[in-house]
């Protein structure tokens, strides 16, 4: 009797850790490295974002953040869709900051943040490699 033969591909694909279809890394130690303070975050980069922000508010540059706030969407009072937008900011002057962290652009957050803007009049600010733009 013969033993089966595992191909070199196979042994790869065994070993590589579980990815989302956004190429996230699911295992344990990939959630380790989206964990800021208990919560895990879709992205390194958004919980990267979310210690900054904590130590900017512990300095007293801001006033407070919150993390996945969902927007609705509405045109002449019809519900068109949502978007969750990854943290809104308080300013020290009271203006609010939405702020989303992006690795890639997707055609749909393109049509939704065009759609947020024409309807509530002000752009969303992106963070993409840690740079703020709007």
């Amino acid at each position: 009797m013969s033993t089966p033969r595992v191909t070199h591909a196979e042994v790869l694909k065994l070993l590589a850790p579980k990815r989302s279809k956004f190429n996230v890394d699911q295992s344990e130690a990939g959630k380790l490295a989206r964990t800021f303070k208990g919560i895990v975050y879709h992205s390194a980069a958004e919980a990267s974002y979310a210690a900054y922000l904590e130590l900017r508010r512990k300095a007293g540059d801001i006033r407070e953040w919150e993390r996945q706030v969902v927007v609705k969407l509405m045109v002449k009072d019809r519900h068109v869709c949502e978007m969750q937008i990854d943290f809104r900011v308080r300013e020290k002057n009271g203006d609010v900051r939405l702020i989303d962290v992006k690795g890639k652009t997707t055609a749909e957050w393109k049509l939704k943040s065009k759609l947020f803007e024409a309807i509530h009049g002000y752009k969303i600010t992106t963070v993409k490699n840690g740079v703020e733009s709007v």
